[in-house]
This record gives C-alpha cells, sequence and structure tokens, in this order.
C-alpha cells in the first residue's frame, strides 16, 4: 500500500466526528453530557469526535435523538465538515 495513501474508513470516521462534535456544540452539551445522557463514557465520544472509534447505527440513532438532530442535519453537518476541514 502506498504510504500516501487515504484510509477511507478513517477519513469516514474523521469527517463523521467532525459532524457530530458540531451537532453537540449546537445543542449546548459538554461531552461528558452527551456520554452521560447516552449512557457510556465520555472518552467514548471524544474517541468518536476524533474519528478513533467506529459507531452502532443504534448509537448513532440515540445520539441524534439526545442532540435533537435528524438525520438531514447530520448530513448537513457532514457537508459542513467536508468543506470546512
Amino acid at each position: 500500500m502506498d504510504n500516501d495513501a487515504i484510509d477511507i474508513n478513517a477519513e469516514s470516521r474523521r469527517i463523521l466526528g467532525l459532524a457530530l462534535r458540531e451537532l453537540r456544540h449546537q445543542a449546548g452539551l459538554l461531552q461528558r453530557e452527551l456520554a452521560a445522557s447516552v449512557g457510556t463514557a465520555d472518552t467514548y465520544i471524544s474517541h468518536l469526535e476524533h474519528g478513533r472509534v467506529d459507531i452502532k447505527w443504534s448509537t448513532l440513532q440515540r445520539l441524534l435523538r439526545i442532540l435533537h438532530a435528524s438525520v438531514s442535519d447530520l448530513g448537513n453537518a457532514i457537508d459542513h465538515a467536508e468543506r470546512h476541514d
């Protein structure tokens, strides 16, 4: 594998993490507050926002509910993250 090759999965996780961070900020929540609402550790939220871990669909749905965000809102945040990264 070429050293300049991009790991698509890692890049997708990173962009998703940026988008989730944006939605969390819009909701006015700290990582620890979001983690408590989801029932997970704040380190998981941090790792998620930095693109270090994968996320299950069910967890993503819970996050969106807690953030009062739709899949469409997430898509917009992803578009924003891709354009302004």
